[in-house]
């Protein structure tokens, strides 16, 4: 009998456990959310809001600032060019769930750096640069800062970066 409950008081102390860190990566996405609402609406347009529910992937998410401040035309959102679109948000999609803690352990393995390619087969180089940020440097040179980390949502842990990935090489 004191078995049983040791098991259950054990299962219940667990089980809260996991409910605070739920409750506390709804807190940290929920706080974050505003700053990448466009690029939200961006994958709503494109029709690709089932990327949070499917194969766990690390999306690379510009913030508000970066999409105002990119060269993207406002002809991208057509109808027309929805295939240009898609392309577009695969370059800042990484297939599997990968945490800060994973991409610094994996970048010191790599002695320094670490390669990631896209889902649109865009190839990536991680490393921490001079002021010890996570950069991504794309094969154009192209640097993209990680600002914000393990912001997690559905089968989704999105990191909010600097710029946005185009679609040169």
């Amino acid at each position: 009998m004191k078995k049983y409950a040791i098991v259950i008081v054990l299962v219940l102390l667990i089980s809260k456990g996991y409910a605070q860190i739920v409750a506390n990566d709804t807190l940290k996405f929920a706080t974050h959310k505003k700053e990448i609402s466009t690029f939200f609406k961006i994958i709503d347009t494109a029709g690709l809001n089932k990327i949070f529910s499917g194969q766990p992937v690390t999306i690379l998410a510009p913030d508000n600032k970066a999409l105002e401040n990119s060269p993207i035309p406002d002809s991208l959102f057509k109808p027309a060019n929805k295939a240009l679109l898609v392309s577009l948000l695969h370059n800042h999609v990484i297939p599997g769930a990968f945490t800060a803690k994973d991409i610094s352990a994996l970048i010191h393995k790599g002695k320094g750096l670490i390669e990631f390619i896209a889902l649109s087969g865009k190839k990536y180089t991680a490393g921490i640069d001079a002021n010890r940020n996570i950069a991504l440097v794309d094969g154009s040179g192209a640097k993209h800062i990680i600002k914000v980390f393990d912001l997690h949502y559905g089968s989704a842990i999105i990191f909010i970066i600097s710029s946005v990935i185009s679609t040169k090489e």
